[in-house]
């Protein structure tokens, strides 16, 4: 909340087009600056949209700072953010958005990152064969088992935590230029 309160106050915190009926979804949209942002609120957990509608990326982890951390270094890069806070929100916003990029935390609650992938092939946008978005796993474990294990659940690549800004970026270049 708090850092949706920043970025309120940079961006003017200029509200339009409230709708949602009580208890239900809702969603403020501001835009200033070529900057969007959306924020709703599903299932009972706060999500938002930032950027500048140019790449699109899907983040799910359940750990507040590494969405954070990688939000931050991507909207610097020019990138659109979603994000999620287990794999079930994941597959939600994947089932209603499309995406240039997805990155799936590995251990999550609710549903963690190797079935949510499972769970995202299986949507027509983006089963192997027809789709170009390449989803990427983050986790601390690099190992050759887990990663042809993740391989064989859906898994274009490997992230490995801790992440750092350098890695990202290049790591997300090499698989948008493929």
């Amino acid at each position: 909340m708090a850092g949706e309160r920043e970025l309120g106050r940079q961006l003017g915190d200029k509200r339009e087009g409230r709708t949602g009926a009580r208890g239900g979804p809702k969603k403020k949209l501001r835009k200033e600056q070529g900057i969007v942002v959306v924020i709703g609120l599903a299932n009972g957990h706060l999500f938002f949209y930032s950027g500048t509608m140019d790449k699109r990326i899907l983040i799910a982890d359940d750990e507040g700072i590494n969405r954070l951390f990688v939000k931050t270094v991507l909207l610097q890069d020019g990138w659109t953010v979603a994000e999620a806070v287990n794999g079930r929100e994941a597959v939600d916003l994947a089932r209603k958005e499309d995406f240039d990029i997805i990155l799936l935390d590995i251990k999550m609650p609710v549903m963690d990152g190797r079935e949510a992938v499972r769970r995202i092939r299986q949507l027509k946008q983006y089963s192997r064969g027809t789709s170009l978005t390449p989803i990427l796993g983050l986790t601390a474990y690099s190992d050759d088992i887990i990663y042809r294990e993740l391989e064989e659940d859906g898994m274009d690549g490997l992230i490995v935590k801790p992440v750092t800004e350098k890695s990202l970026l290049s790591q997300l270049d090499s698989f948008l230029s493929k």
